[in-house]
Formats: C-alpha cells, structure tokens, sequence
C-alpha cells in the first residue's frame, strides 16, 4: 500500500498524536531495525544505535541552603556539570518554574536539607495521605516538574540531594557511574521471580513466612551463573546482613511497613530489623529485637522501595531510614513512596522499563514509568468521558501516584542494570536518529522476544501495567511523514514517545480499567517520522 505523506504538523506537546485509530496509518513490510531486532532476538546485550547526549542540568535550591554548608553539594553537581543553572528561591519552589520553563532542562537537582523535606506526621487515609504528601517540599518539587510547560506530562528527570549531613549531600552530588552487577530482593515473589534472572548474580527471599505441612521455613532463590536455585532458611535476616557487608551489593529492593525509623524485615514472622539509631547510623536487631551491631556498608548501591511504605518520607532528621541509608549504607539513588504504598503503579511498574533492551538508567526508568503512567490516565480519562462511565477506581491509583514517588540522588548519574548476558529481555527496542535533508529522521521499534504479558503487578486481579517508552534526545518542534504499523496506537510528546502495547480498556460494572494482554514472541511494531 502506498503511504502518502502527512502535511507538517505545527506542533506542541497539548497536541496528542495517537496512532492508526486516528490517522489510519499502516506501515507493513518495513525495513526498519532489521538489524537491532535480530540482536535482541538473539538475547543480546542492545543499548540502542542514538547517542546520549550530555544533560541540559538545573539545580534548585533555597538561598538559605545555599549560603549553608549544604551549599557544598550544588558546587560538587556544578563542577560535575559545568554548564549546570542553579536556580535559587526564597520560600516557595514553585517560583523557579519561570526560569526552569525557559531553560527546558532535561534534568533537574533539587539540593535541600532534611527539615525542608520533613513531614512529621502522616495520616492514616488514603487522600489525606496523598494531600500531605503533595503539599510538602518534595511532593511540589515533583508536581513542579510536570509544569514546565502546558501538556501536564513530566518535563524533566527530577532527583533530590539531601543526607543526614552536608557532607552526604555532598556524596549524593559527586557520586560517580556505577553498573548493578548483584541484587538482593526482600519482597513479595511476584515482584522478584523473574527479576532475579536478568542479573549476573542475584538473591532473593519471600516477604513472609511460608506455612506448608511439611514445615515452617523463608524461601530463598539464589541466582549464580546461569540458574537459579531455591533452598530453605529460617530466617532471612543473617543472609540480607551478610550481603549488606560483603561490599558487593550493588541494588536492595524491599517490601516493608509505614515505620520512619525501622525497617522489620518480615511481616509475618520475627526476623530481623534494621533501624535508624538518629545519629545518622543504621543498628540492626535480632528476631528478639536484641540488638547485634551497626551497618556500615559504604560501596555505593541502589534501594528500590518496590513495596514499602512511606519508605521515602523524612519525619525529622534524626527520625529517618532514608537518611541513615544515604550516610551509612551506601546508597547514591533511593526510590520510594513517601505515602504507604497503595497501588505500586509508580514503584512497580519501573520493572517493565529497566529490564527492556535499552537498558535506562534507574532515573531513566523511573521517567520512563512517569509518562507511561500519564499516557493511560488520559486515556482512560478519554474513554470514559466519551461514553459516560466512570475509572475504576484501582485505575485512579495512576493518578494518585503521580507526584508521591520520589528519587534520592543525582538524576543524571549513569547507574543501570548489566544485564545477564544469557538472560533475554521481554521486549527488544530499537531507535534511530539520522539526518533527512534538514530534518531529522527517528525510526523506533519494539519487539516481543518471548511469550508474555506486561503486567508486574501482584496478581491478573491487580495488574500493573507500563507500556514501552523512548526518550528523544532533543525536543521535537514539527512532525511530518509519521508512519506506523497497521494497529498500533501510540502517542508522540516532544521528547518522548510511547507504544500503546500490552493492553485493552475493558468496562464491568459500569467502570473501565485495564487489562493485560498476551503477547506473543515475534510480534514486532514500528513507527518513524520526521522532523
């Protein structure tokens, strides 16, 4: 079929270009990614053909940090990225949008102490919660990274350099590119079965007890080489103390309760409980809440809250996991909610965006998840609005989770998976940029290499769902000749796009949410135009 080209488009990202179900476009037999897709079909290691481009960094903060010790940490990310714009405000971080909004930044540092980001109290209700966490420095530096211009998608990768001490701060700031080589889970199976398998060296253990008859024990996967083995432990705790110690842990992703100060291991059993001593510290306690000694764990690491509640809530400076994490445990990047976590929409769905072919950084990711995640609240918005039904309401956990995920660290720092090189990745992605005349052409791709669906949730009950996304490496300004696979529906923003895969909008009762579909391996789409 011949494709004519589509006139240029005068573009601004409130202008939602979706796919074949809008313009009617087939692309069939094309001769895209040929190439990249046979290598990500033969499981191999695919970083994408589109050179990373330097960041277009801004840092935000107080004057009164500034002119403090904590100032430290803006000179350490402005020596790391000279052509960096700090950004200073009095009282009110919304008042850096102006500026932020000229210089378009792709990524901003928000530097801050402990007291601007504190929340010393947290109600118990759902939308109390999100109204608290919303008003509070961090929540409204998240909100103001959605305001950079008027589509109301995140503009920029958004981080926050903080610590118990300036000189964490500090850490935070100059802290250097790392890959995750080894991985320890404490979560729910579901969150870790298949993780395990993308790291050349992983371990992972059951959030809680299990209770069969032929006895009482915590189910421990141990990833070495090329399999995985399952053993038997009767507690977790020695085994997570002895990784934290060995100086080889580079992510811990955990499960656990809504406790400023304590992280208990177990949620149905005593195990051990790792604990914020206020002076910075992490002691950890035996099962019979003895304690048995100090943490310190200095090589640097990730710790991905993928089901911990309020994992990233300061109440106080002395009264802080994630503070004492920052000084005394190695960690340079921390993700979590700073409300219990409700839905798991921003903290779970990262899995279908870290383990793609491209391999993002974790900031990369989370990014990634953020505009997937407002893709599908528009598009449910849509729906409903145009038959006069309502969201489910576990869909509208989508939107409560917009601005209530947080990340501590540099958010331009390279720290990304290095991938199993005999594991394959769900879903292979391909992009290219080359010069067309005096435009640009992008072409983009993603292909299924195994049967599978794209929910990371708990259960097909509780789906989660994350659609493949591809940053740009500059913003778009016009579009001309988009061409795409007969079926697919996508979205195009200026500096991202997304492919509507993996799911359909089905209504009960009255609501429409989302469901997962099956993929299958081989099923490929494509998508280019130029600009």
């Amino acid at each position: 079929m011949d494709i004519p080209d589509i006139p240029e488009i005068a573009f601004t990202r409130r202008e939602v270009l979706e796919g074949a179900a809008s313009w009617g476009l087939k692309y069939v037999a094309s001769r895209l990614f040929l190439s990249q897709l046979g290598s990500a079909l033969a499981g191999e290691e695919e970083r994408g053909s589109v050179a990373r481009k330097g960041p277009n960094y801004a840092i935000v903060v107080r004057d009164s940090t500034y002119r403090s010790r904590w100032g430290r940490a803006v000179d350490a990310l402005r020596n790391k990225y000279p052509t960096a714009h700090i950004v200073k405000f009095s009282d009110n971080i919304e008042r850096t949008g102006d500026e932020l909004r000229e210089q378009q930044p792709t990524h901003v540092a928000y530097v801050a102490t402990p007291d601007e980001l504190a929340i010393p109290e947290m109600p118990t209700s759902e939308e109390l919660q999100r109204a608290v966490a919303e008003r509070s420095s961090a929540g409204r530096f998240n909100r103001l990274l959605s305001n950079l211009d008027d589509d109301g998608y995140r503009d920029a990768i958004g981080g926050i350099i903080t610590g118990f001490a300036p000189e964490d701060a500090v850490g935070l700031a100059e802290a250097q590119p790392f890959e995750i080589d080894y991985a320890l889970f404490k979560t729910q199976d579901e969150y870790s079965n298949d993780s395990i398998s993308e790291f050349p060296r992983a371990v992972s253990f059951s959030g809680g007890i299990c209770l069969p008859s032929d006895g009482v024990y915590v189910k421990k996967r141990t990833k070495n080489g090329e399999g995985v083995i399952e053993s038997r432990v009767s507690l977790a705790g020695p085994d997570l103390l002895a990784a934290l110690k060995s100086g080889e842990l580079d992510l811990l992703a955990t499960i656990g309760d809504a406790d400023p100060v304590r992280w208990r291991t177990s949620f149905n059993y005593k195990d051990y409980v790792f604990e914020a001593d206020g002076r910075g510290n992490i002691v950890v306690r035996d099962q019979e809440e003895r304690i048995i000694g100090g943490l310190s764990s200095p090589n640097p690491k990730v710790y991905w809250g993928v089901g911990h509640h309020q994992l990233a809530r300061i109440k106080s400076r002395t009264e802080s996991l994630p503070l004492s994490w920052i000084h005394s445990g190695g960690v340079k990047q921390l993700f979590g909610y700073l409300t219990d976590m409700r839905y798991g929409f921003a903290s779970i769905g990262l899995q279908n965006h870290l383990f793609a072919s491209d391999r993002p950084t974790f900031f990369e990711a989370r990014h990634m998840n953020d505009l997937a995640m407002k893709y599908l609240v528009e598009k449910l918005d849509q729906y409903c609005r145009s038959r006069g039904i309502e969201v489910d309401s576990r869909e509208g956990g989508r939107r409560y989770d917009e601005h209530i995920f947080l990340g501590f660290g540099d958010p331009a720092l390279d720290v990304r998976i290095r991938r199993d090189p005999n594991s394959v990745p769900l879903l292979g992605k391909g992009m290219e940029v080359d010069r067309v005349g005096n435009r640009k052409g992008y072409r983009f791709s993603v292909t299924v290499n195994k049967d599978c669906t794209l929910n990371t949730g708990a259960s097909a009950e509780k789906p989660v769902i994350s659609p493949p996304v591809f940053l740009l490496p500059e913003k778009i300004k016009s579009l001309q000749n988009v061409r795409a696979t007969e079926g697919l529906k996508y979205h195009i923003g200026d500096d991202f796009v997304v492919f509507d895969i993996g799911s359909n909008i089905v209504v009960e009762n009255g609501s429409a949410k989302l469901v997962p579909t099956q993929l299958a391996a081989g099923q490929t789409w494509e998508l280019s135009f130029t600009s």
